[in-house]
């Protein structure tokens, strides 16, 4: 899967990858939090908050490059034909709809969304146009790129199974979006 695999049966690589995973996920999420305890408003929280995810970003690469001696992005092109491209499609649709389902489950329990975190994002990028822009921009790079480049390839070289890092890589990508208290979300 990848151009330069570590030796997988050394646990110290293991380790280094998996502290390396750790940091990415954790630490915005806790500087986030430190973050809203400060005393500024809420689009400038957001605003700023954005500089974390493209520090992590950073981080990650250095981290890859001096700890590791990978490459941040590892992936090696593989030329699939149109069938792949359809199958692919039609999984993540039917992806989707279970997704869409499971998200429901809690509502036949009684329990209902919260959706003021939303509520508030939604108010905060309303007639601001560059902060809208420069979030989405960030939110597009830097997840991307800590989620399915960094981490997704971390773990692919850690599981030798195909479907085992996707599921890993998808629960942690879901958790750090569950800060707005919305299964659906």
């Amino acid at each position: 899967m990848t151009s330069q695999s570590p030796n997988l049966k050394e646990k110290p690589a293991n380790r280094i990858m998996l502290t390396g995973i750790a940091i990415a996920v954790i630490a915005p999420l806790v500087l986030t939090e430190l973050l809203r305890l400060t005393g500024l408003s809420y689009p400038d929280k957001l605003f700023y908050s954005r500089f974390l995810y493209w520090g992590d970003a950073l981080f990650v690469t250095i981290y890859a490059y001096r700890a590791e001696k990978l490459k941040p992005l590892m992936w090696d092109e593989k030329k699939l034909g149109i069938g792949a491209f359809i199958l692919s499609v039609f999984v993540l649709y039917l992806l989707a709809i279970g997704c869409s389902i499971i998200s429901k489950i809690p509502s036949v329990f009684g329990w209902h969304e919260d959706y003021d975190a939303v509520k508030k994002l939604a108010m905060a990028m309303k007639g601001n146009t560059f902060l809208m822009v420069f979030s989405a921009a960030t939110a597009g790079f830097t997840e991307e790129f800590i989620f399915r480049g960094y981490i997704l390839t971390r773990l692919s070289l850690m599981f030798r199974n195909d479907f085992l890092p996707i599921l890993v890589s998808a629960f942690l990508f879901s958790a750090l979006h569950y800060r707005y208290f919305s299964i659906g979300e």
